[in-house]
């Protein structure tokens, strides 16, 4: 019997757990920073970016809209991100998945070209990537997209691609760079807008999120270890 629960738990351990999920995950929200000056929540809008398990350079973006200050009202319009690598601006490949689908998707096309830096969140920072919602994107909603690799590209993707800081505003006390930036419609019963940037220590950067499929396996392991225990006693 013990040699059973032992050689079970082997196969388990080396051959069917999965690997951790990389993820990166950002918090928005906060102070405004553009002259509206109506500060929201510091957790209003949850970003993470986590690597694809089982697929090479493919990473997923979920944008969620946590805590948005006047309910039914507020919206996401705007969403800026960087890349820590300008040759991947025109290789990214942005495939909507579920929710609230962005009517329009950047890479810092200019002309023919593209180049980094080319999206300014008002009057702070510039940043790489550029999305934006006509459909309303109010609390609760989300906007999930997987971002690849163009076909015969070099380079690579990973969550850590887009934990890079924007380029910081012209003038004194600017309150970034940030990671990534937003603007939001109405966040106050006046109708104003504002824009919004990363709060930085809300949580730590570079998270492993275990799958779901991990989580199972060693809650299979735990029951073998019981069974084992309770085998032992007779």
């Amino acid at each position: 019997m013990k040699r059973w629960i032992f050689g079970w738990a082997m196969v388990v351990m080396f051959g069917l757990v999965c690997p951790i999920q990389a993820s990166v995950v950002m918090y928005l929200g906060g102070d405004e920073f553009s002259g509206t000056n109506v500060p929201i929540a510091d957790q209003a809008v949850r970003v993470v970016f986590e690597d694809v398990v089982g697929e090479i350079n493919v990473v997923r973006l979920t944008i969620d809209a946590l805590d948005l200050p006047v309910n039914g009202s507020t919206k996401i319009d705007q969403c800026y991100f960087n890349v820590d690598n300008a040759d991947l601006l025109g290789e990214l490949v942005f495939n909507y998945c579920s929710g609230v689908e962005a009517s329009e998707t950047k890479q810092g096309q200019q002309g023919q070209s593209y180049v980094e830096n080319n999206y300014q969140a008002d009057g702070d920072g510039k940043y790489d990537l550029f999305f934006t919602w006509i459909d309303p994107f109010k609390e609760g909603a989300t906007s999930v997209y997987e971002i690849l690799l163009v076909p015969g590209s070099t380079n690579t993707l990973s969550e850590t691609t887009f934990d890079i800081l924007g380029i910081e505003g012209p003038g004194e006390n600017k309150p970034g760079p940030f990671r990534a930036a937003l603007h939001l419609n109405a966040v106050d019963e006046t109708g104003e807008s504002g824009f919004y940037g990363t709060i930085e220590d809300e949580e730590p950067v570079g998270n492993d999120v275990p799958e779901p499929a991990t989580l199972v396996i060693w809650s299979l392991l735990a029951a073998m270890a019981w069974a084992a225990a309770r085998w032992r006693k007779r």
